[in-house]
């Protein structure tokens, strides 16, 4: 089946800093099927600098963080293993890594589907009386100088541009948009300056846009569906994946603190159980031929947990909720606890041989509650 449509106006999609800063090294499901959608899909993606300026800025910011994190781990375990004093670690070469990410960026999308647009040339007294009247982007606060850049260079490309489709995403939702769409000050004040917002659409996420644009063509994969679920398919098995691999991803992107509802304890993913259940929400096809899978999967789920006295003295209940009371003096222990959670995932299998190339967690369920990373693919 062919899954390519054609359009005959150019169509564009713009992403504020909040998009690109929820998986800001997009290995998420989401940036995945978003690149492949604008590559092969007719979509140009245009990134206004201060979009670009910002997001590498937080990039840098995160990695000097997760260095300093790195370097601070290094000092305290020579002090347990006197043998790695005279070991030699690897240097964290912090501006290669930046400039890699830079010369990737946007989310390493080929460079003739991208369009960068430069700083608007709104004047200062502009902005300012803007912000003094408090008018959309700016908050009740006065705030919002950034997103009235944003603003004004989404209002220039559309004046530029009157013949085109524009989808606009950002999560800021409450200072762009009002019920789904532009927030009508922002809508009045494109339409003073001549902008056509006939085919201008807002979104809150990439998954609603994957949702309505990229992935629109969808086959309905029943046979693959029912082999999935019940195992019998040869190329790809669920439950072993979920055995074999959900470990580590849960311990890649740090949840074994959400299952126990203790962020405070030096947690480890050691085991996940056969699952209890699991059901597949959706079974998709990109254009590329590769599937997007979604499912959800009840399972025991076994820690490794590392505490001692100090940990019972500040966070009594939550001790004794996980190993019970204690009946004497707490030295420093390790111990192992098995929970039973509720995970909901995503997979991008690739075509023909169904490998897994990129994993997902959406949500997963607490001893106190769940914790949601990314909405549901819509059923």
């Amino acid at each position: 089946m062919n899954m390519m449509q054609t359009n005959p106006i150019k169509q564009c999609v713009m992403l504020d800093t909040s998009v690109f800063c929820t998986d800001i090294h997009y290995k998420g499901t989401d940036f995945t099927v978003f690149k492949e959608g604008i590559e092969r899909l007719n979509w140009f993606l245009l990134v206004p600098n201060i979009v670009r300026d910002e997001t590498i800025e937080k990039y840098r910011l995160l990695l000097n963080k997760t260095n300093i994190s790195y370097q601070t781990a290094i000092h305290d375990l020579q002090h347990f293993m006197k043998i790695w004093e005279k070991a030699s670690f690897p240097e964290i070469n912090q501006e290669s890594l930046i400039n890699s990410y830079v010369d990737e960026f946007p989310c390493g999308i080929e460079k003739s589907c991208v369009e960068f647009l430069p700083y608007p040339n709104t004047t200062h007294e502009e902005i300012a009386k803007r912000a003094i009247r408090r008018k959309k982007p700016f908050k009740e606060n006065g705030s919002g100088y950034r997103d009235c850049l944003i603003c004004d260079t989404l209002k220039i490309y559309l004046n530029k541009n009157s013949d085109i489709k524009l989808v606009f995403i950002s999560g800021n939702h409450r200072d762009y948009f009002y019920e789904g769409r532009l927030h009508p000050e922002i809508a009045c004040d494109f339409s003073n300056s001549g902008a056509n917002l006939n085919y201008l659409e807002c979104f809150q996420t990439i998954r609603e846009f994957n949702d309505k644009y990229l992935i629109c063509n969808l086959k309905v994969l029943d046979d693959l569906k029912i082999a999935l679920q019940s195992g019998t398919e040869s190329r790809f098995n669920l439950r072993n994946w979920i055995k074999d691999r959900l470990v580590s991803l849960m311990n890649d992107d740090g949840w074994a603190s959400a299952v126990a509802d203790a962020d405070f304890l030096q947690l480890y993913v050691t085991k996940c159980e056969e699952p209890i259940d699991i059901e597949l929400d959706d079974v998709r096809i990109f254009p590329s031929g590769d599937i997007l899978l979604s499912f959800s999967t009840q399972l025991n789920v076994e820690l490794s947990v590392h505490y001692d006295g100090n940990d019972y003295d500040s966070h009594y209940e939550t001790m004794c909720d996980l190993f019970g009371e204690p009946d004497g003096p707490i030295s420093s222990t390790i111990t192992w606890a098995s929970i039973k959670t509720y995970i909901a995932l995503s997979l991008v299998l690739a075509d023909k041989t169904l490998n897994v190339k990129t994993s997902q967690i959406d949500e997963i369920e607490g001893r106190s509650g769940c914790y949601q990373s990314q909405p549901r693919p819509l059923k």
